[in-house]
């Protein structure tokens, strides 16, 4: 059997290719691209057994193209489904008062529009075949009766008989089948004492008045098997002329169950999130533009965003199964801190959403705030082991100013952003100066992406005198961009944006390529110096630093053992396993690892051997705060470094007696202001004295 032929207009070319390509394997297709182009095709030969059309049109939209299909007569029989983003019912209603068959909607799913199409399809042809029985002179009539008998009785789909009272004339076995009747129990009955529900007989009247008047009805329904079971089904009437009589209904039935589960899955799907089974991004977008609509209610309603806590540690260091498992625990207790009118839902990898609804004031959404912190801190037990993560809260408070839900979400995510860099572990409220933020934060991303391009960035080296007595070997190399307007920036000042705009591996690069270079600078007149570089946790973790120090290094001529990399305390801790990867590379390499604000962190002097640290700097904390439990601290974290063979630098001495303090406590080097501030690079390369000297040309500076 010749395929059937399927006509799709569409002013969208992509558009058609969709539709092609789900149907191609078992129709003919056809195409155009505009009204015009559609009816003249449609208006060839017998023309296409279906057509696909789209509403939204420039010119001739698809109404106006249903229309002319529908008054001219060769056209006229046409099965159209209509193709639309639109789920306003009013355009379907006006849609089907001009005769369209269905709709689809965008974005189409493969198997709606396969079974649709066949639905359609096969209908017609049914149609067809009766309508060109019908129509057949009446010396044929024996001859077309047999074929209308067959057609009748081994159609598929369940048919009906109805004569103008509408009482069932006959029914064929399929219907038979599908129902669980006999023939002879249907025959002189009203259908809506056997398969109609009583929840739809009024749908049911309003059907055959439909076919009274239209001659055709296409639509969908529920229908009960003799046992009571329900079934889902397709329902296409047809008016016919029975023994030149008026007044036949034909009722074709498809048993569509199979699709309409499949289609809850994928409506399920669609809205819900595979892992966690709540709302995904898609079911609370959709969810919040519909309160957007409701403006009576805007004001009583409120948007959190919550961020995850160390969630990317967990997953980094235990896997992703254990982060899916504690992704799951997570919505379930979320969603025990909300009330039933409230939403929670996942939008992102470890990011969620929650729209409350009818909030009393302020302090309702501070409470609901504490327990979704306080149910993201508990501690979790996953697979055995016990996990610590946490969350932050952006909260937009007010809708009453808003019209889309992207707007709502961007301005919560400012306010989670905010609750992060203040701490963590707390929520903040929206208000108009985060935007304000956020626009300045965009504005230093813009320029510090310049400032690679034009080469702004520079080292600025400070010294780090060894005790007692000893010379200045070792220097920390301190970032600084040289902004044109703004002078001399510190990392502060834009370290945070350029790790976040995801500048991190460019800016690892250029450390790494201006420490070689220096270093070769210095070449033989400072054979013994050293230089420390700052890394942070993702640079760390970097499966790239390694070679590429390596490969910079031997460019330069310069000796990986000449470099010391500094980490801080907390970034080495929340970067394992991929740091603890890394240091045993740069180790192998060379390379010297300093642990830079020890003791504001984890503090756990056990990995110290465990990960061979070279160094450990003492936080400056403890230096300006110094007393006897102080030095105490510093003395018994000396002592064990000393132990251990790792050298202790104590950060930010100022004063001459915080110096011999710390000198008395054990320490081997110190660095401060005292001793110099970072200076540029001719500078540092032209100073070489030891304790005294150093001391004397901070005082001169001073």
């Amino acid at each position: 059997m010749e395929k059937p032929t399927l006509l799709i207009i569409d002013d969208i070319p992509s558009n058609i290719d969709v539709l092609g390509t789900i149907l191609m394997e078992d129709y003919i297709i056809q195409a155009a691209t505009s009204g015009e182009e559609g009816l003249g095709i449609a208006q060839e030969g017998s023309g296409p057994d279906l057509i696909l059309l789209d509403v939204m049109m420039p010119g001739m939209d698809g109404y106006e193209v249903l229309s002319r299909l529908k008054v001219h007569e060769a056209t006229r029989h046409i099965p159209v489904i209509m193709v639309t983003a639109c789920t306003d019912a009013a355009d379907e209603t006006k849609g089907f008062r001009l005769g369209c068959a269905d709709y689809l909607h965008k974005p189409v799913t493969p198997l709606i529009v396969q079974s649709r199409v066949r639905t359609q399809v096969e209908v017609k042809r049914g149609r067809d075949a009766l309508a060109a029985s019908l129509e057949t002179s009446r010396a044929d009539s024996l001859r077309q009766g047999r074929f209308l008998g067959g057609l009748f009785d081994h159609s598929p789909q369940g048919i009906l008989l109805l004569d103008e009272a509408h009482a069932i004339v006959r029914a064929n076995q399929a219907f038979c089948d599908l129902f669980g009747y006999r023939a002879c129990d249907l025959e002189g009955q009203a259908e809506p004492m056997n398969t109609v529900p009583v929840a739809e007989a009024e749908a049911y009247g309003a059907l055959l008045e439909t076919i009274d008047a239209r001659g055709r009805f296409k639509g969908e329904g529920v229908r009960m098997r003799v046992d009571g079971t329900p079934l889902s089904v397709s329902i296409a009437g047809c008016r016919v002329d029975v023994e030149n009589q008026s007044g036949g209904i034909f009722l074709i039935y498809e048993d569509i169950t199979d699709r309409k589960l499949a289609e809850k899955r994928l409506t399920h799907q669609a809205y819900h999130d595979a892992l966690t089974g709540i709302d995904n991004r898609l079911a609370f977008v959709e969810g919040l533009k519909g309160v957007l609509k409701e403006n009576r209610r805007v004001n009583r309603c409120c948007v959190m965003l919550l961020d995850l806590d160390r969630f990317k540690s967990v997953n980094d260091s235990l896997g992703h199964p254990v982060g899916d498992a504690l992704l799951q625990v997570v919505s379930r207790r979320f969603t025990q801190c909300l009330r039933d009118r409230d939403t929670v839902a996942r939008i992102g990898g470890d990011e969620f959403a929650v729209l409350l609804r009818e909030t009393r004031d302020a302090s309702e959404v501070e409470g609901i705030s504490r327990r979704l912190l306080d149910a993201a801190s508990s501690p979790f037990e996953i697979d055995g082991q016990v996990l610590h993560i946490g969350a932050s809260i952006g909260v937009v408070f007010d809708l009453s100013g808003y019209t889309d839900p992207d707007t709502v979400i961007r301005d919560a995510d400012l306010a989670m952003y905010e609750a992060k860099a203040s701490g963590r572990g707390r929520f903040t409220l929206f208000d108009s100066t985060l935007h304000e933020k956020a626009v300045h934060r965009l504005e230093i991303e813009r320029e510090l992406r310049d400032a690679f391009v034009r080469g702004e960035f520079e080292f600025y080296y400070q010294p780090i005198l060894t005790l007692p007595e000893g010379p200045v070997e070792r220097f920390e190399a301190l970032i600084r961009w040289n902004h044109p307007e703004k002078g001399v920036l510190a990392p502060a000042a834009f370290l945070s944006v350029l790790e976040e705009a995801g500048l991190s591996t460019a800016l690892r690069c250029w450390v790494v390529e201006s420490a070689a270079q220096t270093l070769a600078t210095w070449g033989l007149d400072f054979p013994g110096r050293i230089l420390n570089i700052n890394l942070t946790a993702s640079q760390l973790g970097d499966p790239e630093l390694c070679p590429f120090i390596t490969e910079v290094f031997g460019r330069y001529g310069a000796s990986p053992d000449r470099l010391v990399v500094e980490i801080t305390e907390t970034d080495f801790m929340e970067g394992r396993p991929l740091a603890e990867a890394n240091l045993n590379r740069l180790r192998e390499a060379g390379v010297r690892i300093a642990i830079d604000d020890f003791g504001t962190g984890y503090s756990s002097l056990a990995y110290l051997h465990r990960y061979r640290i070279d160094t450990l700097k003492i936080d400056r904390s403890f230096i300006t705060r110094i007393d006897q439990d102080g030095l105490a601290i510093i003395s018994a974290i000396a002592s064990i470094s000393q132990k251990l063979g790792v050298s202790v630098v104590a950060e930010g001495i100022e004063e001459p007696a915080q110096l011999d303090a710390v000198m008395r406590a054990g320490c081997t080097h110190a660095q401060g202001y005292l001793i110099s501030r970072p200076m540029p690079l001719e500078r540092a390369t032209c100073s070489e004295h030891g304790r005294a000297g150093w001391l004397c040309a901070a005082s001169s500076n001073h």
